[in-house]
């Protein structure tokens, strides 16, 4: 892709399309508050969904009135700049700013994917996004191969954001799933939700911030070309968190009714998930590290620093899988109705990526932003994991007896005598017999260990998990 419609274009397209990912947060979590109140109003309590909807949507509106204006000032200030212009061509600065602010439209519609997923429809909203990602990288590929030009590019992903979200409405519309009715009382139920919600919002747009920035900071410290570059490896990063919240998000509406009904069985489900969360990060970090270089000169071609990016992306799936261990109880923290648990450990993560950002990037450029993201995971993990304890009340030998060790098992030590096979065969080959050694060892270690351990490693617990109501 790069090669088509130039690193440095990409780049500037990459540094507004964040940064209008990142305004979507502008909702102050009204979204979260909807699934919330929905998924309980299914278990009897808190009355009509269709209160809730309307007043999300009643306040989404208003917050893209809002910032449509002032995204379009600010990203207009950006492509005007110097820098930006040397690698931009006549008329793409303004079309750029154009679909990133249409794109922005995309916050209007969030109430209707809540919705979906609130009333116990994720298998719908799930889909929706399986389409707008198949519909991003097949388009995307059309455009590179038959109009290569960056504004064709944004065109795509542009239409890919807004894509679930119109289909959650004709979905909505069609099911009956909520009626939109803005009814006198809308702004008190607006302030219910929001005493929900806002906790919900600091503790997601810190952590999104945290994760979401290192694109457009490649771009601001380091150049477009580095933007482009960075952004590469952080795809594959996010592909693989996408990965976990699929495996997360269908159990969220179920965790609100069960918290609802019975702590203890919510308490062994949220062990069981983050059992296979952490499994497959283990696995997918490992994969990462063993697969990395060809992946990326399979992507991006022979034309590009691969080793570098290769570099960026172990480090950024090495603090996934770290990551992996508490993502489970973030969810389980909201189903409980304690949105704010990990606030303090998320602007904690923010500031020290700020700081390490900045020591870090003049030395080892896009590297030092992968190693700012996740070099703090070693304090705020341990963090996390004793404040959900004392809030939740469970015991520390349970969760690792139940969530840890499990994973460990199963996966992390296969895991790393994969990428131990896989270190010492490529000293001796510099083809893909390594890439297949370490993948096929890591395989069968992993069969084979659960196979021998499946005593120990509560499979009946799994078993149990994918049995309930979703």
């Amino acid at each position: 892709m790069f090669a088509s419609v130039g690193s440095g274009a990409y780049g500037v397209w990459v540094v507004l399309f964040t940064i209008a990912a990142l305004s979507q947060y502008s909702d102050l979590g009204v979204g979260t508050a909807i699934i919330y109140f929905s998924s309980r109003s299914r278990a009897g309590a808190h009355g009509d969904a269709s209160r809730f909807v309307s007043a999300g949507l009643l306040w989404n509106g208003v917050a893209s009135i809002a910032i449509l204006p002032l995204f379009a000032i600010g990203a207009s200030m950006y492509v005007v700049s110097e820098g930006v212009q040397a690698v931009l061509r006549h008329g793409e600065g303004p079309a750029l700013v154009a679909l990133a602010t249409v794109s922005l439209l995309a916050l209007a519609f969030k109430p209707f994917e809540a919705a979906l997923i609130g009333s116990g429809l994720l298998p719908l909203d799930q889909r929706n996004r399986l389409l707008a990602t198949t519909f991003r990288i097949l388009g995307t590929a059309a455009v590179c191969a038959w109009v290569p030009q960056i504004t064709a590019v944004a065109l795509v992903e542009t239409i890919a954001v807004l894509l679930p979200g119109a289909l959650a409405i004709v979905q909505c519309l069609r099911r009956d799933v909520a009626r939109v009715r803005f009814r006198v009382d809308a702004l008190e139920t607006l302030r219910e939700m929001l005493h929900y919600s806002v906790k919900a919002f600091g503790t997601n747009v810190a952590g999104a911030i945290t994760l979401q920035m290192g694109p457009a900071l490649a771009g601001i410290f380091l150049g477009p070309h580095y933007a482009s570059y960075y952004s590469a490896a952080f795809r594959v990063y996010t592909a693989a968190r996408q990965v976990l919240t699929w495996l997360i998000e269908p159990f969220r509406s179920a965790f609100s009714q069960q918290f609802a009904r019975d702590r203890t069985a919510a308490l062994t489900h949220m062990f069981t998930l983050s059992a296979i969360v952490a499994a497959v990060a283990i696995a997918g970090s490992a994969l990462g590290e063993i697969w990395s270089v060809p992946l990326v000169e399979a992507w991006l071609g022979s034309d590009v620093p691969t080793n570098e990016i290769a570099a960026v992306l172990a480090v950024l799936l090495s603090g996934l899988s770290l990551n992996s261990l508490y993502l489970p109880m973030a969810m389980a923290a909201d189903a409980d109705g304690r949105p704010g648990m990990f606030f303090r450990s998320n602007l904690v993560w923010l500031l020290s990526n700020a700081v390490l950002v900045w020591v870090l990037v003049g030395r080892f450029g896009m590297l030092g932003l992968a190693l700012a993201l996740s070099l703090p995971l070693v304090l705020i993990v341990p963090m996390n994991i004793v404040r959900a304890r004392s809030e939740m009340e469970f015991g520390i030998t349970n969760w690792w007896r139940q969530a840890v060790w499990p994973a460990v098992l199963a996966v992390g030590f296969p895991a790393v005598l994969g990428v131990v096979v896989f270190e010492a065969v490529s000293q001796f080959d510099d083809g893909t017999v390594g890439n297949v050694a370490g993948t096929a060892t890591m395989v069968v270690a992993s069969v084979a260990v659960i196979l021998v351990l499946r005593g120990r490693l509560h499979i009946q617990d799994v078993v149990a998990l994918l049995r309930s109501t979703l």
